[in-house]
């Protein structure tokens, strides 16, 4: 992996070079043994006055003949711009850009498999639309049996938050749910699916200070997301107009970023293919009740938390040096709200909305209207 050299005291740092220097200053062995590390993640500052040939002026400042980069690379690692007025103090932010998408695609996602409606009910499909995600699609549900049913559908969206905006995404859906309806008024219920975005277009921003001046770095990449998902809960039938669940939920998801290229470039950064992944706990309640002949509403909130959360490329460089923060776990608020008038017994207009709140950059809201047909 080679320096970048940048005119006027601009520099690139790869940051698995970098994070192998802090390692042998740790250590005070050898360039050959630091970059061969498998923990090289401790501070160090070195200087390199005119940012040229920064491979030869590492060896020097070592007192080795050659240093191997090359050696150290055993992490996806993102090559960024920097500048002596630490133009790298925001190059965390790709990461947490990374998660919160993910995390979107989720909440858009149960939409399709019917998170604003009841959890019993007869076979039904919608073809809806939304603002704040941009979102159309159509879902419905299907009963096999008197227990069992298929949930499932398609929309094509658009979405954005804080670093990132995806301009195109077809999200598909689909899940089981086993009913125990014959057990009566108070019953066990179960979900398995899964969720997949074979195909997004995503916009990512980066904004720093580069050389005293506010810079905004960009980058396009195509790539893809999949989930999976099991959840189970308790359903209480309280009377004919009311329905009560509680129920519990593990997610995991996985995105898939191909590699892209900030711009300016100098002093955008480099960006390698990445897989990134998180799991998701939740704990919810949902009520939906009937109120006369034509009105219906339903509710539904839960907390989240993420876990195991795992990027594809190294959170990359703070300052020269010194690695930056880890990306941090996220405890979260879903939320969901949904209207319907029923304008004949078959078919029912909806006006629903869907979100997240808790953690500042991930605050969200989708408000959408559906027409729903029963049969």
């Amino acid at each position: 992996m080679a320096a970048k050299a940048f005119h006027q005291g601009q520099f690139a740092v790869v940051g698995a070079a970098a994070l192998a220097v802090a390692g042998f200053a740790a250590s005070g062995g050898t360039a050959e043994a630091a970059l061969n590390q498998d923990d090289v993640r401790q501070p160090a500052t070195f200087a390199f006055p005119d940012g040229e040939n920064l491979v030869a002026q590492l060896a020097e400042q070592l007192g080795v003949e050659e240093a191997k980069p090359r050696h150290a690379v055993k992490w996806q690692v993102a090559q960024v711009g920097c500048s002596p007025y630490k133009a790298c103090d925001t190059t965390s932010n790709p990461g947490a850009s990374h998660q919160n998408q993910i995390i979107t695609n989720r909440v858009l996602s149960q939409v399709l498999l019917g998170a604003n409606e009841q959890i019993n009910c007869s076979n039904c499909f919608s073809a809806f639309g939304s603002v704040g995600s941009y979102s159309a699609g159509v879902h419905g549900r299907y009963n096999l049996t008197g227990q069992l049913s298929i949930r499932g559908g398609l929309a094509f969206s658009q979405y954005h938050g804080t670093g990132y905006k995806v301009t195109s995404a077809p999200i598909l859906a689909v899940a089981l749910r086993y009913d125990l309806a014959d057990w009566g008024w108070s019953r066990p219920f179960i979900d398995v699916g899964a969720t997949a975005t074979p195909s997004q277009r995503s916009r990512y921003t980066r904004t720093y200070l580069n050389f005293g001046l506010p810079t905004t770095a960009v980058g396009r990449a195509s790539g893809d997301n999949y989930g999976a998902f099991i959840k189970g809960g308790w359903v209480f039938r309280l009377t004919g107009r009311d329905e009560l669940a509680v129920y519990g939920e593990l997610w995991r998801s996985w995105q898939n970023t191909n590699s892209y290229t900030e711009n300016p470039l100098p002093p955008g950064g480099q960006f390698p293919s990445s897989r990134d992944s998180l799991n998701i706990a939740k704990a919810g309640v949902q009520w939906t009740h009937l109120w006369g002949s034509a009105i219906e509403t339903h509710f539904n909130v839960g907390v989240a938390r993420t876990f195991d959360t795992k990027v594809g490329f190294l959170p990359v460089l703070a300052n020269i040096g010194s690695p930056a923060p880890p990306l941090k776990e996220r405890t979260y608020f879903e939320y969901g709200a949904r209207v319907g008038y029923r304008i004949t017994p078959k078919i029912t207009l909806d006006v629903f909305a869907n979100g997240a709140a808790g953690t500042g950059s991930l605050d969200q809201v989708h408000v959408g209207t559906a027409l729903r047909f029963s049969y």
